[in-house]
């Protein structure tokens, strides 16, 4: 599931699966360039570039379980805060 709902100052966008989640050991390793578990089929890139993406526009990315409504089980959920745009900002 992706949603995304303005928040103060901005907009959170928010990736939530049902997939059973990540060991809560694992969850501060996930931003990390490479990382990946010994059951994930990744390359541990994916995460990490996002993690770079939205820190270079001053927003903010964690990760987390969390139910989705109705799920049995806790899913991988991973939430993007990006910024509002400056209303007097130039584009040159």
């Amino acid at each position: 599931q992706i949603s995304m709902e303005p928040s103060e100052g901005g907009a959170s966008c928010v990736v939530h699966d049902d997939g059973g989640g990540v060991a809560q050991s694992e969850l501060g390793q996930l931003f990390r360039r490479f990382y990946h578990s010994a059951t994930s089929t990744g390359s541990g890139v994916g995460l990490a570039l996002v993690r770079e993406v939205v820190q270079r526009h001053h927003g903010g990315v964690y990760a987390d379980n969390a139910l989705l409504p109705g799920a049995t089980r806790p899913g991988l959920r991973v939430v993007m805060w990006l910024p509002a745009l400056a209303k007097d900002l130039q584009i040159k």
